[in-house]
């Protein structure tokens, strides 16, 4: 505690001299904004960081009676439809609680993870756990319909769907990915270029799938063969906003757990939601502002 005071006090002393105001008015009018969580983000900085320089403008206006809903931070990304992109920095992005995430209010619509550096079927099952142990804790006391995709490999994602089976009832189906611009192989057509799948997950109260797990009527249900383009740039992009148009709606949020350089939030935002990407080390973050940064001058 004594550890924690020493951090703060320096922050609330600057807040109060940056407004003009003593701490425990500022503190009383402003509780959502000035609880110790709020300022443990600005430990170290002084009010020529950008960051912080705009959070004391954001308490003088709101002391001033100028509403403004939005904390900034160095980290969001706004579109001109007023849809986010938020790049969350955290240790263990499969440990994250809710706090940290900031959707209290709405939850997430649809969360993406990618099955990648694991070592035989068997080990499938603790990372899954952990995914559907993050969603639920995001989504606490916000929203109990949502859906969950998990891309991987067709023998990864066979296996997280006999996964799920077991140990979370049996609402989960699985699509596979096709490379467009490749030739169908034999006098069928057949497709020979399934090199990768999906699984959709739809949880529910009773297992039940509702129509607000989908945007389409069964009268113009897609295919679950979805095809991308045959490049590494835009293979993961192109799939996830087809899955993301599929399986939310806009405004809806959308957590992207660990796809490469925010490409869950880009795809999101590109449709017309809004997407929050976790990232574990400071290269992650960087590439992450970067692309959205691209986003945010081309938009």
């Amino acid at each position: 505690m004594a550890k924690e005071l020493k951090i703060i006090t320096p922050i609330q002393n600057t807040i109060s001299s940056f407004v003009g105001k003593e701490w425990g008015i500022i503190a009383s009018q402003l509780p959502e904004l000035t609880n110790p969580e709020q300022l443990f983000r600005f430990a170290g900085k002084d009010p020529t960081n950008c960051f912080f320089k705009s959070y004391l403008q954001l308490l003088r206006d709101r002391l001033d009676g100028n509403q403004i809903v939005q904390i900034p931070s160095s980290n969001t990304f706004s579109t001109e439809s007023r849809h986010q992109g938020i790049i969350c920095r955290c240790e263990d992005p499969l440990a994250v609680e809710q706090s940290m995430c900031g959707r209290k209010d709405t939850g997430f619509a649809l969360a993406m993870y990618t099955i990648c550096g694991i070592n035989g079927n068997e080990n499938l099952g603790l990372p899954l756990e952990k995914v559907f142990k993050l969603v639920e804790r995001v989504n606490f006391a916000t929203r109990q319909t949502y859906n969950v995709i998990v891309v991987g490999t067709v023998e990864d994602i066979v296996s997280a769907k006999g996964w799920i089976a077991i140990n979370r009832g049996s609402i989960a189906e699985i699509g596979y990915i096709s490379r467009s611009n490749v030739k169908s192989s034999g006098d069928l057509r057949m497709i020979e270029s399934i090199d990768s799948s999906f699984m959709v997950y739809h949880a529910a109260v009773g297992d039940r799938l509702s129509p607000e797990h989908v945007n389409f009527t069964k009268e113009k249900c897609p295919s679950n063969l979805v095809e991308v383009p045959d490049t590494h740039v835009n293979k993961q992009y192109s799939l996830l906003k087809r899955l993301i148009e599929m399986f939310s709606r806009q405004d809806d949020w959308i957590l992207d757990i660990n796809s490469a350089q925010a490409t869950g939030v880009v795809a999101a935002l590109k449709s017309k939601r809004n997407g929050l990407c976790l990232v574990s080390s400071d290269d992650e973050e960087f590439m992450c502002k970067r692309k959205l940064s691209e986003l945010m001058r081309d938009k």
